[in-house]
Formats: C-alpha cells, structure tokens, sequence
C-alpha cells in the first residue's frame, strides 16, 4: 500500500469522538462536522460548545475506494519523458530514465560534452547530442586538435586531396585518376596496365596523367566505344533504308528496286514467271510491271473473269451463263437460237422417221437430219438407191438425186 494518511487526518484521530466525515463526492470533496461542545480547550483558539464544519477538495491521486491504488503516470502520459527516454511508475509518481546525452526529470536536457572543455586550447568545441566536435585553428587538425596539421605545406600534388593521419600525424594523399605515389608525383601508365582501354582496335597512346586513344576506321569515342554513324550521308534512293555498318553502310532497298544504291529496277517479268496469270503477257515499266491479259481476262495479274453475262445479252425469260470470252443462253421451252430469240421450230416435230431437227437461228426455220434411206425436208421420202434392189441395171451404181453432178457433153467437129 503506497498512499498514506495525511497529517490532518492524525490530529483529527486524536479527537475522534468530536468530529464526523461526510464523502459528498468521492475521491474529491469531504465535509467535516467538529463538534466542540466540551472539552475543546485542549485544541488551540477554539472553545467549548461551538460546531465547526470544514469542506476539504482534495486531488485526486490515488484510485480505490480507500485510495490505496498508485496512479500510473508512464500510461497516462505517453509522452512523460522526451527524447527517447523510458518512463519507470514509481510510488506516488514516475522517474524517467534518459537515453545517452539527455537529462533532467522529463529527458528534456541536453547534457553539455563541451563542459569538461574536451579540445585543445585555441580550438573552439561545438556541442551535439552525446558527443561534441572540435573546430580546429589553421595549422592544427585530429578529433581534439591535438594534432599538427601536415598539409598545410600542401605536400600532395597533381590536385590529390590532403588528409593528416589523427594518430601519427602524417599526411595522406588521395591521388587524381592517372597518378600514384606518396605524393601522387608519378604519372600511371595506362596503356600497359590490365587490359587496353581503347576498344575496338584502337591504338592507346600514354600522356600525362591520362591517356589517349587513335581509333581504327569507323568508331570514335573518348575510348572508341561509338560506332561512327555512317549513314548521315548516305547514297540510297528511291526510298531505300540505310543501315550503318563499320565504316560502312548497305542500303535495303523497296520491292521495286535493286543496286548497291537503290538505283536499278527490278524487272519483275524476269523475277516472276507467273506474274500474269491465264496466258497473259507482262511488260515490265519503271518501278513496277504490267500485264496485257487475253480476251476474257481482266485485272492486274488477268486473274480476273470478264463477266460477259453483265449486259445481259440473253432474250429475256433465259438464263446467261458466263464463260471465258463467251456466253451461252439457256432456252426456255418454245425458243432456241444463240440469244433465245428464236421460236423453236422443232417444237411442233416436223422431222419424221425419227430424224434429228434443228431451228435455223438466222431464219427460224427447221432443219431435218434424215437418217439413211430416207430425203426430203421433213425426211418423208424413201431413198429408193438405199432401200430395196439395185435400180440400176448391168452394174450400174445407184446416186441420190441429191448426189448427183451434171454432167457437160463436149462435141468435136
């Protein structure tokens, strides 16, 4: 238990007999009633037979209905101790413990390094947070300036930078790309150190704290890493690609053209046998080709048909049929001819014994193909020189009507 009775609360314990304690609100606010209505003399400045009443506020310190409970400070006040500090709940209050470099009851002080006046005399001591740094005079250096500085002679050459040792006092020199030594005097070889530093063939040439680099043909560059465009003058034409090469260029030429510059046209009949197609004939032209198609045939390549159907030639009611340079009409029943134009004449089937008719397309006239032994226009006729015995007598040889020639009788006088 950490709270204890406070001293009023003793001196009233003495006269218990003569006071109450009323808890109004609690943890907060007490009314006392004294009551010295006999044997108060023993109390200082009050008498007998009078009632005091006293109304004591009080803080708050403690939790529990006897306020026996410690308050924890280090929960309720996150922020207690600054600057990294831990903050430890004590009996009746908290302490902070402090990180290196902070003090004071919240870890708000900055303890001052320079207060034990840790540098040399003559230097002038700049405190920070757990440590403290030394601003040396001219000619002094180390953490302390305790040390004389050895660069002040400037003893380092070629622009290396000067350093002095903080323990023995000596100076050191950082030397500058292309010199070595304890004063950075000597110059580096560096065409026979490691490997060579010009690339691509290039030729090292030693100098002064550096190097330099004779390129071969087509590169550049400090160390003739570039390649050297070689394409910002280029030759090629006609819409041709150049590519850079080493010290050289080639130029990609478009489908149409060939030559070392683009220049020369492709003759694509020679390239392309099949560049016209169905039989026609390619003539190439500058920068291209063309094809002179045959009849019936259309396009750039003559892979196209003509379609002769597209006037429709045909008599209307018949059907056009397309082929290559030519048509053909397909008759309905009733007409016939190249157009369908022409009524049929074989419909009403003049042609007899089986013969085969046909319809004049000029004239629409039937036409009878009589099979043999018979003649005729509609083949109704017997050809006797066919059918039955030899008419003819003593070897004679029978001759159609229709087969024979005239024969012209010469008289001599």
């Amino acid at each position: 238990m950490c709270c204890k009775f406070p001293l009023w609360y003793k001196t009233f314990f003495d006269f218990e007999d003569h006071f109450s304690i009323f808890n109004l609100t609690e943890h907060s606010l007490l009314l006392v009633t004294l009551d010295f209505s006999q044997n108060m003399g023993q109390l200082p400045g009050v008498s007998s037979g009078k009632v005091i009443i006293l109304v004591i506020c009080f803080v708050k310190i403690s939790y529990g209905n006897f306020c026996t409970d410690d308050v924890d400070e280090c929960r309720l006040q996150p922020n207690a101790c600054q600057n990294g500090g831990t903050c430890l709940n004590t009996c009746n209050g908290y302490k902070c413990i402090c990180v290196n470099g902070w003090s004071g009851p919240d870890c708000s002080e900055n303890i001052d390094d320079c207060a034990a006046e840790p540098c040399t005399a003559g230097s002038t001591c700049i405190d920070r947070v757990a440590s403290f740094v030394c601003s040396c005079p001219p000619g002094k250096t180390g953490l302390l300036c305790h040390v004389d500085d050895a660069c002040i002679s400037n003893p380092c050459k070629m622009g290396a930078q000067c350093e002095t040792n903080p323990i023995d006092g000596k100076f050191i020199c950082t030397c500058p790309s292309g010199y070595k030594g304890r004063t950075c005097v000597e110059d580096i070889d560096e065409c026979v150190i490691g490997t060579n530093p010009c690339e691509n063939g290039g030729l090292c040439i030693n100098t002064e704290g550096s190097f330099t680099c004779t390129c071969a043909l087509g590169f550049g560059g400090t160390n003739c890493e570039g390649n050297i465009g070689d394409c910002l003058n280029h030759r090629c034409q006609n819409g041709a690609t150049c590519i850079d090469g080493v010290n050289t260029y080639i130029c990609q030429c478009p489908a149409e053209w060939t030559g070392p510059f683009c220049t020369d046209d492709v003759d694509e009949c020679r390239l392309q046998p099949n560049a016209c197609q169905n039989g026609g004939t390619c003539h190439n032209v500058h920068n291209g080709y063309n094809c002179v198609c045959v009849n019936g045939w259309s396009g750039p390549d003559c892979s196209e048909n003509i379609d002769d159907c597209a006037a429709e030639p045909c008599t209307a009611g018949s059907t056009c049929i397309d082929r290559v340079a030519s048509f053909v009409c397909s008759c309905p029943p009733g007409k016939t001819g190249l157009l369908c134009h022409v009524d049929d004449a074989c419909i009403s089937n003049p042609c007899k014994m089986g013969a085969q008719c046909e319809t004049n397309p000029i004239n629409g006239k039937f036409i009878c193909t009589c099979p043999s032994g018979y003649k005729g226009k509609t083949c109704a006729e017997i050809d006797k020189c066919v059918i039955g015995p030899n008419p003819c007598e003593n070897g004679g040889s029978p001759v159609s009507a229709l087969q024979v020639t005239p024969v012209h009788t010469v008289r001599h006088q």
